[in-house]
């Protein structure tokens, strides 16, 4: 039989809270403006980059600014001037043109296992930077049977009147993939809902979902929490190495309908992105999450996390990916249309 007991003793957890607001208060209190004395750095470039094997080159070159730069929200002043070239194995020297706020692109598609390295030059002074990424083979994601129809037997739709709302629910599906044996390799891993209107339309939307799975390195009671510094979905195969490997998720996600439209009218479909990502794309993506997402009390008055770039001369990102994908349609309820 089980019991409730009452009692007056303060939990373990607010124990642990008490010194670190206490701390706060008295740095709060202590707090005194110091003036900075130092020199303001000259502005270096900023590179990002994400290139995809088969897909067409594009980049984004800006300004980076003083940390003190007092208008936080104003945008990265964008560099419109650069000479910009990639080059590959082959010696082939491939330019990029500038497309306008920034953005430099060519029609060039890279293959997969090739290695690119990437030039740019300024004419204000400012040192020439490189990087160089490695375009990844595509990552072996097997379609389960298992899987998809797990996926639509476990879908809950709700539908209230104005507007119109379809609520997905998966609470149990498996995505199984195999790692190539004897080297090290990393992944991301995405979901997509994609939505074909009646019109011809089609929008897509981003979903988040949750897993205890070892290789993201999250807890049960993390999942889908703002806590969870693995927002992005990376991981490594460092406990998987040369295996097969399934996943297990969970996700949920809301969509709104028009007052004209209606289920049937829609066709929906939940894609899914195994993405095979250059160990520099990783360490990107994990430091990214650990900077947007500080967490507990104690990282309160912790150094800020350095976003990881790969760039000389620069900051920034220039990384690669492939990716494979499988689709499955969500079958409309019956008598939901």
């Amino acid at each position: 039989m089980n019991k409730t007991i009452y009692t007056t003793a303060i939990p373990q957890t607010i124990l642990h809270i008490l010194p670190a607001i206490a701390l706060i208060f008295a740095v709060i209190s202590c707090e005194k403006d110091i003036e900075f004395n130092g020199s303001e750095s000259s502005p270096k470039p900023v590179l990002n980059a994400f290139l995809s094997s088969g897909e067409t080159v594009g980049i984004r070159l800006t300004e980076s600014r003083f940390f003190l730069y007092p208008a936080v929200d104003e945008p990265f002043k964008p560099i419109t001037d650069a000479t910009v070239h990639l080059r590959n194995e082959a010696g082939q020297t491939i330019p990029l043109a500038h497309t306008g706020n920034g953005y430099y692109s060519t029609d060039y598609r890279p293959a997969s296992n090739t290695r690119l390295n990437i030039l740019a030059t300024f004419p204000t002074g400012m040192a020439d930077i490189e990087s160089t990424t490695d375009i990844p083979a595509p990552p072996l994601l097997l379609p389960t049977h298992d899987s998809l129809s797990i996926l639509i037997d476990t879908f809950i739709y709700n539908f209230s009147t104005i507007p119109a709302q379809i609520n997905f629910k998966c609470e149990n599906m498996n995505l199984s993939f195999i790692d190539p044996v004897q080297t090290t390799d990393y992944y991301r891993l995405l979901l997509t809902l994609r939505r074909t209107n009646s019109n011809g339309t089609i929008t897509h939307s981003n979903i988040q979902f949750g897993s205890s799975d070892i290789v993201f390195g999250t807890k049960e009671d993390e999942i889908l929490e703002e806590t969870d510094k693995n927002r992005y979905k990376v991981f490594s195969d460092e406990i998987i190495n040369g295996k097969e490997h399934t996943i297990n998720l969970h996700w949920n996600y809301m969509t709104l309908l028009a007052e004209s439209d209606s289920f049937g009218s829609s066709t929906y479909d939940l894609i899914v992105e195994l993405q095979h990502i250059t160990k520099d794309c990783y360490l990107y993506f994990k430091s990214l999450g650990a900077a947007q997402n500080p967490g507990d009390f104690g990282n309160l008055i912790s150094e800020p996390v350095q976003v990881y770039t790969n760039v000389t001369n620069g900051i920034g990102i220039f990384a690669a990916y492939t990716s494979t994908k499988n689709t499955y349609r969500i079958a409309s309820p019956e008598g939901k249309d």
